[in-house]
């Protein structure tokens, strides 16, 4: 009598028998087995719609199965279940034992699914071929749903819809009291569809993401390349505040749209960074004796220049105007001129030395956007000190990842959230990581995600159909468990038997 005692993954239904012992023992009849589970969903159907519904594990569906056997009938107290049919209830009980542990799936949707366990024995004791045939489509379904699940986050669907569709389908499933090849079919031909929808407004969401992350990425490109110029003309020059800060300031956001519009031997572009040249050596003061001295036809053909490019950035025109106006006097000042050529007093500019020209305490202060830039110019935060450049499984794992591939990402506070691969930036070559609905999560570099897969704090999930993953699980796991089996003193021949069996009968399906 097993009634009361906790059924084991491959553990008897029936009454215990010996081998050549005694009269044969009877079998309980396929009907009877399936009555019994009609019955346990019936009552599992009626607590979900009231809503009393608390998740049972594997091995307590099975007990209850027993328990239920016993009521219906008291003389399957003395029967046994056939072989086949038991090795059939302990792979159904391990294969959702397998959705219940399996770290691939949402919890909520992990819920959901192992509604299913008795829906799916009633089937695979009757057709057997659910294990057998990767087409069933009972065994299709199942795989479909836990596939389009794998990215599930609840922020992401903030509407429910996607895990209202998922309960629905397993209502339905739990509704029905026979099943056919058609209903399977058409449950899924309408997830499909309904999966379409949502994969249609998510890939016009996730092309968004993308070219917005691509236009990032080109006026980053643009700032760290202009940065890298005014930093190689600039240092160790002397010039006045003034002329540092036009080109920290209103100048670097010309090159910056200069550089973004025109190629770099394009004559818009090298204009620009000639104006750079010419006022970086118009702000150095004459040397006695020089040859090349700055006119004011200079100056004046230097501020035209000056103007056209802040028109540019939107500058107005009084604007222009008044900047024109600081820049010649400026510019006339250093070099002792006024309107007729004549020199000037000028002891009142100050010149900034060449070694402290970019000085970052001092250039920070000016809050110019270009000045965050320079600062990683010249002192470089390296992302290989900060992770380490390490060749092992997890760069490579990285390196081979496909868009598309779902990543589990740990957050303060002991959450997760889930995103797929987007796109890989040519330009940056930082991985972009959108949610189901094409929406930015994050994005990394390679050196980040490897050293996130060693510390465990990101975890590729895997898309292979769930019977797959499940199966080949179970037969490891066996396999592992094998040497104990044939401990005598931890078990007997028959629970032997009925392992190998299992086993057998899981590498068969695989």
């Amino acid at each position: 009598n097993t009634e009361g005692k906790p059924a084991n993954a491959t553990g008897n239904l029936g009454a215990t028998t010996n081998v050549n012992v005694g009269p044969p023992v009877a079998n309980i009849d396929m009907g009877s087995m399936l009555n019994a589970l009609s019955i346990l969903q019936g009552d599992l159907f009626n607590k979900v719609k009231k809503d009393e519904y608390t998740s049972k594990s594997p091995t307590e569906i099975k007990e209850d199965l027993i328990k239920q056997l016993h009521k219906l009938d008291a003389d399957s107290k003395d029967k046994k279940v056939k072989q086949k049919d038991e090795d059939t209830i302990d792979l159904v009980g391990m294969l959702f034992q397998f959705i219940v542990d399996d770290r691939n799936l949402p919890d909520a949707i992990q819920v959901l699914l192992a509604k299913l366990q008795i829906p799916y024995l009633k089937i695979a004791l009757q057709d057997r071929n659910l294990f057998a045939d990767k087409s069933h489509p009972a065994r299709a379904l199942l795989d479909r749903l836990s596939l389009a699940s794998v990215g599930w986050n609840e922020e992401s669907d903030k509407k429910l819809q996607f895990i209202k569709k998922i309960e629905s389908i397993t209502h339905q499933i739990l509704e029905l009291d026979e099943y056919s090849f058609e209903i399977f079919e058409d449950i899924q031909n309408n997830f499909n569809k309904f999966i379409a929808k949502l994969k249609k407004k998510s890939d016009v969401v996730q092309k968004r993401t993308k070219e917005k992350s691509f236009g990032q990425d080109k006026i980053n490109q643009a700032k760290e390349e202009s940065a890298k110029l005014l930093v190689k003309k600039m240092t160790n020059k002397q010039m006045p505040i003034l002329i540092r800060d036009i080109l920290l300031g209103e100048w670097s956001n010309v090159l910056i749209l200069m550089y973004l519009r025109h190629t770099t031997d394009s004559s818009q572009y090298i204009e620009k960074v000639h104006f750079v040249d010419q006022i970086i050596q118009y702000a150095q003061e004459n040397t006695e004796g020089s040859e090349n001295k700055v006119t004011n036809d200079d100056i004046k053909q230097l501020s035209k220049v000056y103007a056209k490019g802040l028109k540019l950035v939107a500058f107005n025109s009084k604007e222009l105007i008044d900047k024109q106006h600081i820049l010649v006097k400026c510019l006339t000042g250093i070099h002792h001129l006024d309107t007729e050529n004549t020199p000037l007093d000028t002891k009142k500019i100050d010149l900034i030395p060449p070694e402290e020209i970019l000085k970052l305490s001092e250039i920070r202060k000016q809050k110019h956007e270009i000045v965050n830039y320079i600062e990683e110019i010249i002192e470089p935060s390296n992302e290989k000190e900060q992770y380490e450049d390490i060749k092992d499984d997890s760069a490579e794992i990285i390196a081979n990842l496909k868009t598309g591939t779902w990543l589990e990402f740990s957050r303060e506070g002991n959450t997760a959230v889930r995103a797929k691969l987007s796109w890989i930036s040519p330009i940056t070559g930082k991985y972009l990581f959108v949610n189901s609905r094409g929406l930015k999560i994050t994005d990394k570099t390679d050196l980040a995600l490897a050293a996130g897969l060693r510390d465990k704090t990101i975890r590729v999930l895997q898309q292979v159909a769930l019977f797959d993953r499940a199966l080949s699980a179970i037969a490891s796991k066996l396999k592992k468990e094998e040497p104990a089996t044939k401990n005598p003193e931890t078990t007997n021949e028959e629970e032997q038997a009925e392992t190998t069996n299992v086993e057998k009968n899981t590498e068969d399906l695989k």
